[in-house]
Parts: structure tokens; C-alpha cells; sequence
């Protein structure tokens, strides 16, 4: 039986489907790519995200009082508090320990800790815990059993906006907002049993 050579034709026709098939391959491969690069970003973004909560959450737990004042406080965009932070290799940041969290002005949301009183010349650890925030503000949770405002208004009243060290009493949940990449986000941390600072003096030793 005499065989048919391929025609030009044929050869021309199987090459433009080979190179539509290749096309197609290369092209799921590529939104494969940049799609797998999207969900690392996301994945990225929310474990930092994660990270910055627990975070936070264990150091609010931890919180402890140096005297009669307030353990926690609150200025503009940023926070002042008292926390154990445990046993350290260096005895320095052992124990209750000073920390801060505000927004920096490289937009990172940033927390530093060291030695009471807080030294910003002497010895401090710091930690970002966030970047490109553009935006940081708190809200507080108060009992209204210490909110110094008529009955009838308390309820209107829950959320507050500053909490100083003069407070009777440390807020239930802190609220804090902030706008990163454009995008607002919301995160609520549990504080320790609220009742009213005890009332000792001196550094714990």
C-alpha cells in the first residue's frame, strides 16, 4: 500500500492548532501565576493581620498596675499601658514593663516596651506590627458604674473615646480602627476583669 505524504496544507493547519493549544496552556499558566501570587499576598497580609491581634490581645491580658493609677490610658492615635511581660533574658524588660502604641510617621503601627517610666533616651524594644497604616484611632467599653455622667444618658454613652490613668476602673473592650491600604478595618480586644484598681504603692519587686 503506497503512502500519502503529508500535504503542506496539513502540516500548516496541525502547526496553527499546536500553536492555539500552546496558547491557551501558557495563558492558564500565567493567570494561575498571578492569581497564586494574589492569595499569597491576601494570606500574607491576613496572618500579619492575625498576628497583630493575638498580639495585642496577650499583652492587654496582661495588664498590671503600678500604684492607684489606671494601668491604661489613651492619647491622640495612641495608647499607654502597664504589662507584665514575664521572665526575660535580660532583666530589664522582666516583669511589669511600660509599652506604647501609636502610629509612627512612616505609617507603621509600632509598639515599643521598656522599664518603668519609659525612657525614650535609654533602653526600649520596639515592634511593628503593621505598616502602610495610614490611620489609627481607639474607642473604650467603660462600665457605666464609672462613667461620670447623668443615668439617663448612659446608654448613650458606652463608647468613649479617651481613657486616662485617673479612671476608677480599667474599659471592659478596647475598639481599635484602622485604615490600612485605603481599607478601614475594625479589631476588638478583651481587657481583664474590670473592677476597680486596688490601691497599693511602690514597684512590685
Amino acid at each position: 500500500m503506497k503512502k500519502r505524504a503529508f500535504l503542506l496544507f496539513e502540516i500548516l493547519v496541525a502547526l496553527s492548532l499546536m500553536g492555539m493549544l500552546l496558547t491557551f496552556l501558557f495563558s492558564f499558566l500565567v493567570q494561575s501565576m498571578k492569581v497564586e501570587k494574589k492569595i499569597e499576598k491576601v494570606r500574607h497580609l491576613m496572618m500579619g493581620r492575625q498576628y497583630m491581634h493575638i498580639r495585642l490581645q496577650d499583652l492587654f491580658m496582661s495588664l498590671g498596675s503600678i500604684g492607684p493609677q489606671c494601668p491604661f490610658s489613651s492619647a491622640k492615635n495612641s495608647l499607654v499601658f502597664y504589662f507584665d511581660h514575664g521572665v526575660d533574658p535580660d532583666p530589664v524588660f522582666g516583669g511589669m514593663v511600660e509599652g506604647r502604641l501609636f502610629l509612627d510617621e512612616d505609617l507603621h503601627l509600632k509598639l515599643i516596651y521598656g522599664p518603668i517610666p519609659l525612657d525614650l533616651e535609654g533602653v526600649w524594644r520596639k515592634e511593628i506590627l503593621s505598616s502602610r497604616v495610614s490611620e489609627v484611632s481607639f474607642q473604650f467599653l467603660a462600665l457605666e458604674d464609672f462613667l461620670d455622667i447623668p443615668k439617663p444618658l448612659r446608654a448613650q454613652h458606652r463608647w468613649v473615646t479617651q481613657w486616662s490613668q485617673e479612671e476608677k476602673a480599667i474599659p471592659s473592650i478596647v475598639r481599635m480602627t484602622m485604615t490600612q491600604d485605603g481599607e478601614v478595618l475594625q479589631f476588638a480586644f478583651r481587657l481583664p476583669e474590670n473592677k476597680p484598681i486596688p490601691t497599693w504603692k511602690g514597684r512590685p519587686q
